[in-house]
């Protein structure tokens, strides 16, 4: 399967392009240890000593029921452990609810809010970009040396190229002149 794979020129390009985001892919990575520390740290002075097995706070909790007691803010590697977990999106809502039974609401409110927008919407957005470039840039360039162009991608009717860089605005526009 994998030879008959190789034997398309498309598949090629999404392995070329794959081998592109490498370097990018190491860059994201670092970031994501460093948000992920970040918060396992504020989450070890927020919620540390909280969570653990036997805590009154979390009688009947969907956390106990669950059997959640290794995923907890009471050590840095178990921090590490319950962020990456809720990086998958794995069950947030339990973790909220721990935090509100175990926390005042304002902490778990603004750790859980701002862990929320800074990993999905931030992190997540910035993985999906790094993807996407390279797709499009690995895609381009075989579509210049497919044609023989050097100038790079089609830019659209009435734009005009200025040296290395596209103008961002049309031939004949105020801005151009």
């Amino acid at each position: 399967l994998l030879r008959l794979l190789a034997l398309s020129p498309r598949f090629r390009l999404l392995l070329e392009a794959v081998r592109a985001t490498a370097r990018a892919t190491l860059h994201f990575l670092r970031l994501l240890f460093i948000v992920l520390f970040f918060f396992a740290a504020v989450g070890l002075e927020v919620f540390g000593g909280k969570w653990f097995e036997g805590a009154v706070c979390l009688e009947g909790s969907s956390y106990s029921r669950l059997g959640y007691h290794a995923l907890n803010f009471n050590d840095l590697p178990s921090a590490l452990v319950t962020c990456w977990v809720l990086t998958n999106g794995n069950n947030f809502n339990v973790f909220m609810g721990a935090a509100y039974a175990c926390a005042p609401h304002a902490a778990a409110t603004a750790f859980f809010g701002s862990f929320y927008v800074a990993v999905f919407f931030l992190v997540t957005n910035l993985l999906t970009s790094f993807i996407l470039q390279s797709v499009v840039t690995t895609f381009d360039a075989a579509d210049a040396r497919a044609t023989g162009s050097r100038a790079g991608p089609a830019l659209p009717r009435g734009w005009s190229r200025r040296g290395p860089v596209a103008s961002a605005f049309p031939v004949g526009s105020a801005w151009t002149g």
